[in-house]
């Protein structure tokens, strides 16, 4: 199978919210995934540790937009940007650009890049109970490099 058609059924899992399905399916079990200069995973057990503990903290995903996917050779490029609620009530939004390479049909390197939004994304099944309001991005535990955390803001009456 071409690279491009990979890329796009990976993609459709991750926007349709099968994060782990996605996963499972499309990387291989020798992974390496790289958050920053220090901050990897190099199997694939470990990286689905990362997921299991970051989905485990979510409670809702409100959406997932993806933006651009492009593929040449073994390489791709897929921009999202992602909004989950926690269990605590604070909501994540960010955008990233990931690198994959790929070997025998699976991933074999995964790279995040943080980027800006080219735009927020909407949400127009939902009505928005919380106003949302952006500060500055945090270092997370999560599995991704940086988030942007939106602050629990409660509803004037």
């Amino acid at each position: 199978m071409n690279i491009s058609t990979l890329v796009q059924e990976l993609d459709s899992l991750i926007v349709k919210g099968d994060i782990m399905g996605a996963f499972d399916a499309f990387f291989h079990p020798d992974v390496t995934t790289h958050y920053s200069l220090t901050d990897k995973t190099v199997s694939k057990t470990e990286k689905k540790s990362r997921l299991q503990v970051f989905l485990n903290q979510v409670a809702s995903a409100q959406s997932t937009v993806l933006h651009n996917s492009s593929a040449s050779g073994s390489v791709s490029f897929s921009e999202f940007t992602f909004r989950f609620t926690h269990k605590d009530g604070n909501t994540t939004v960010w955008n990233e650009v990931i690198r994959r390479l790929w070997h025998d049909n699976l991933v074999i390197d995964e790279k995040y890049y943080l980027a800006e939004p080219t735009e927020m994304p909407t949400l127009e099944a939902q009505t928005p109970t919380k106003k949302v309001t952006k500060r500055a991005s945090v270092k997370s535990p999560t599995p991704f490099t940086e988030v942007v955390s939106l602050p629990k803001t409660t509803k004037k009456s």
